[in-house]
């Protein structure tokens, strides 16, 4: 893992940040249901600028269904590194022919041998990323209270 360049929290481009994506396999999705909040593990696929996912029947369909936004979080780290990476946006289920045609090539693969027949898509409308050096607190730090 690349150690952040400037001091201990450095923001990632946006072309870091999907490549930081396009790393991993395995995030958590966030939604809002009922004005609830809902976090859930998840296999997905960058796919252009979205990410890919399928699911069954259950909160995420619904979320979709409902045209809900979204965000998915990936984290990766070791003992002196770390990278997060939040892609936020809205959530389609993909109907078209052609769409599911193509997201059935890609290489989504699930972890859990259940029936998932829906994919979903998140449009992501904005990525973040931050690259973490890990230690203690310089040692002039005053905290705040």
């Amino acid at each position: 893992m690349t150690p952040p360049r400037n001091g201990p929290v450095t923001l990632l481009d946006e072309d870091a940040a999907w490549a930081e994506l396009e790393s991993h396999e395995l995030g958590r999705l966030a939604v809002s249901l009922g004005g609830e909040p809902e976090i859930f593990p998840l296999n997905f696929v960058v796919d252009g600028r979205g990410l890919l996912f399928r699911t069954a029947e259950g909160s995420k369909l619904l979320a979709a269904t409902l045209g809900g936004v979204a965000a998915l979080e990936v984290d990766r780290w070791d003992n002196l590194t770390g990278v997060s990476v939040i892609a936020r946006g809205s959530l389609r289920v993909l109907e078209d022919a052609d769409e599911l045609a193509r997201a059935d090539s890609l290489p989504l693969r699930s972890w859990v041998g259940t029936v998932k027949t829906h994919y979903v898509r998140l449009e992501v409308a904005t990525i973040s990323g931050r690259g973490f050096t890990f230690g203690d607190a310089p040692e002039d730090y005053q905290p705040v209270g």
